[in-house]
């Protein structure tokens, strides 16, 4: 995958693809079989910032590691500044064969913080604003409740759906049907919920076949908010496909196959599929 992210990268080489958006193009740029794995990075950060935003976002994100190097050499001769450079260059060299990921990001930057103010213990603050007491403290209390609020769909709603999503797995079919419909209702843009609810609809057995009470009509809708919701994945496509065929919709059913392909045009599974669609 390294040594074709340079195309994409080329393709728009200003502002990139945009966010979360490798898995969807890399397709188009794919140059060998990789074995139906799904690529949603390219697993190398100045590669990844390249090609989501481009020279543009790669710039950016130089500048701030040049700024981290100045804030450490100002600061080097402080206690503590030489383990602490040290460990932000671990992680920056980590990166640099992996991808930036918010379970680690999020310390790091706690990390990244304290060194700075380690290596510039000597800062002064500057009041840009004075605001009166009575004006300050309801706005700090206003802003301090808002955040909270904003926590709730930021981070509570996206682990409880996770949870459930989890959960669903080890649950009878008809219990797993309702956990994953929940995880849906506290995240309905994640499209990973959606395929998964799609699956629970079909119940396949080993071999692919859908159960004798599948939710055919279920299938479709969750497989098609997949879709909308960005899904790159051949194999929900491919399903999407079965269910369109099943429910006498034979041009969406071809659509559906022929996108799965364009996914990943070496997968012998949608070959044969859009294949066999053709020929009917």
């Amino acid at each position: 995958v390294w040594s074709d992210t340079p195309r994409v990268i080329g393709a728009r080489p200003i502002l990139g693809w945009g966010p979360s958006n490798f898995g969807a193009v890399y397709p188009q740029f794919q140059s060998a079989n990789r074995n139906a794995i799904l690529f949603d990075d390219p697993h190398e950060e100045a590669l990844g910032i390249a090609a989501k935003q481009g020279v543009v976002g790669l710039l950016v994100y130089l500048w701030i590691l040049v700024a981290f190097v100045r804030a450490f050499w100002k600061g080097r001769h402080q206690a503590g500044a030489v383990a602490l450079f040290g460990g932000w260059v671990g992680y920056q060299v980590s990166m640099q064969v992996d991808f930036s990921y918010i379970p680690t990001a999020v310390p790091f930057w706690l990390f990244a913080a304290a060194a700075i103010v380690t290596w510039a213990p000597d800062v002064k603050p500057v009041r840009v604003v004075a605001f009166p007491r009575r004006v300050a403290v309801p706005a700090l209390a206003v802003g301090s409740l808002a955040l909270v609020a904003l926590a709730i769909p930021a981070v509570v709603l996206p682990y409880l759906a996770d949870a459930d999503f989890y959960s669903s797995q080890a649950q009878a079919i008809g219990q797993a049907r309702t956990t994953i419909a929940q995880a849906r209702s506290y995240v309905p843009y994640e499209a990973a919920y959606a395929i998964e609810a799609g699956n629970y609809a079909l119940n396949q057995d080993a071999s692919g076949n859908p159960a004798p009470d599948a939710d055919w009509a279920g299938a479709r809708e969750a497989y098609e908010t997949a879709a909308r919701l960005g899904s790159y994945s051949p194999e929900m496509y491919r399903d999407l496909a079965l269910v369109d065929e099943h429910l006498g919709d034979h041009t969406a059913a071809l659509a559906a196959a022929r996108h799965a392909l364009s996914l990943d045009r070496y997968d012998k599974d949608s070959q044969a599929l859009v294949q066999k669609l053709e020929s009917q």
